[in-house]
């Protein structure tokens, strides 16, 4: 059951007003995306393009590519406070601006240069890549700067008892700004319907109050959901302790959430533009493997399973078949062994290569996944017996990342099949690890050192 603001006000509180804070993070966000822009245009020209007779001179002409579209765009008006409302109009104008841009630098390189010194084919690579790059980074940005303004005027979700446990009123002015009550029902089962109601709501921070753990006395599977529900969640998690006449309220950090708005804007944009980069890239060895897979046995090329994603939302992660259909386990309760009879011939290849994981670019352009992240496992998946959630209690807290195709986990020499609990709790500890330490460097590192990884590896079959 949920309460608006309107019915909260009844409880002796007003709702809160938004105030001037929305405007503030869209100019910060406008400015991370002349950064981005300025950046990723110098940068592909150098990688790029080729160097010619006088590489300082072109080095540095291609250099000042991105500082030249950074001043147009600003000149222009490109990067007004409001701009990234109007993602697909800003990339236009950055279109025609980077068209021009690029064409002026050729030009000079071309006056400057013997005749066939300039591949033409290069400046068009470049202005291709170019413009992914810049997509990726309005896009992205985009999101980031929606999400940030609504964590700014959005309102909290106070979860409370069931029925009758104490009176809300105290927790509720501790917060000051709450939009939704959530009560908490009183099964363990019903928990989950709190976890969609949360995806739905997207709080900018989440209230426990001291009524609810009052009520969960005694009952430590719900308690024990509870907080597991909790720590997945990707925003604040405060408790309220409301004080008595004399004594004030007391509010404690439960959980913060690993990455913030311009954290989570600039994984987001390293995915689209390299996850499209290499979804451009691969599409022959896609059709070549499609083929194969069609050849080796009946059946899809593509197998679909559910996982547990961001925020334990469930998503359809795509894999090339590697198994005979009729054998198919969209649960994951049988794990793959060696020499597992339901490998066809070119599913092993594609197994111990980690190729079978290539469809998965789509489901990170989709936003479902991230190139970089832990590993997400089937939902049914169990080992020695066990569920997951039973060998590590804490495994719901991998959820507050989006879930990726290589993780810290698979290069550090934990990729493949699950056959130990010590296999799984290791996983789960880089895991969190990962989501600790995380930086865009790490996420870098870790895209580098994967192919190895996959190439090594003695676990995957």
């Amino acid at each position: 059951m949920s309460t608006s603001a309107e019915d909260i006000a009844g409880l002796g509180r007003e709702a809160a007003a938004p105030g001037p804070v929305a405007a503030a993070p869209v100019g910060r966000w406008a400015g991370l995306l002349a950064l981005a822009d300025i950046v990723l245009v110098s940068l592909t020209g150098i990688a790029v393009e080729p160097a010619g007779e006088s590489p300082r001179a072109e080095l540095a002409a291609v250099l000042m590519s991105g500082p030249l579209l950074g001043l147009a765009l600003l000149a222009s008006g490109g990067y007004r406070e409001r701009v990234l409302e109007v993602a697909p109009r800003s990339l236009l104008a950055a279109a025609v601006i980077l068209v021009l841009v690029i064409t002026a630098v050729t030009a000079l390189r071309l006056a400057a240069a013997p005749p066939g010194a300039v591949p033409l084919e290069a400046a068009l690579l470049w202005l291709a890549v170019a413009l992914v790059g810049l997509a990726a980074a309005r896009f992205a940005l985009a999101r980031g700067a929606a999400a940030s303004a609504a964590a700014a005027t959005g309102g909290s979700v106070v979860l409370l008892a069931d029925v009758g446990e104490g009176d809300p009123s105290p927790a509720i002015s501790a917060v000051g700004a709450a939009s939704h009550l959530l009560r908490v029902p009183r099964n363990a089962a019903g928990l989950e319907r709190i976890r969609d109601q949360l995806a739905h709501l997207q709080p900018r921070e989440t209230w426990l109050t001291a009524a609810l753990l009052a009520s969960l006395e005694g009952d430590e599977l719900r308690r024990r959901r509870l907080f597991d529900l909790l720590l997945a969640l990707p925003v604040p998690v405060r408790l309220v302790l409301p004080g008595g006449s004399r004594e004030p309220t007391v509010v404690a950090k439960l959980t913060d959430p690993p990455l913030d708005a311009a954290e989570r804007a600039l994984k987001r944009a390293v995915d689209l533009f390299v996850g499209g980069a290499l979804l451009v890239l691969t599409a022959p060895l896609f059709a070549l493997i499609a083929l194969a897979v069609k050849l080796d046995s009946p059946g899809p090329v593509l197998f679909r399973q559910p996982r547990a994603g961001l925020d334990g939302r469930v998503f359809e992660i795509l894999k090339f078949r590697s198994m005979h259909a009729a054998a198919a386990d969209p649960g994951g309760r049988r794990l793959t062994a060696r020499g597992d009879p339901r490998v066809t011939r070119v599913g092993a290849l594609l197994r111990c290569t980690s190729l079978d994981e290539l469809p998965q670019l789509i489901n990170v352009l989709k936003g479902e996944m991230s190139l970089v992240g832990p590993r997400p496992h089937p939902l049914e998946a169990m080992v020695g017996g066990r569920a997951y959630e039973e060998v590590v209690t804490d495994i719901a807290r991998r959820l507050r990342v989006p879930p990726g195709i290589t993780g810290l986990a698979q290069v550090e020499g934990w990729r493949g099949t699950t056959e130990t609990e010590r296999q799984l709790v290791e996983r789960v500890r880089l895991d969190l690890e990962y989501i600790e330490r995380w930086s865009i460097w790490l996420d870098l590192e870790i895209l580098l050192r994967t192919p190895r990884a996959s190439l090594l590896s003695r676990n995957a079959y």
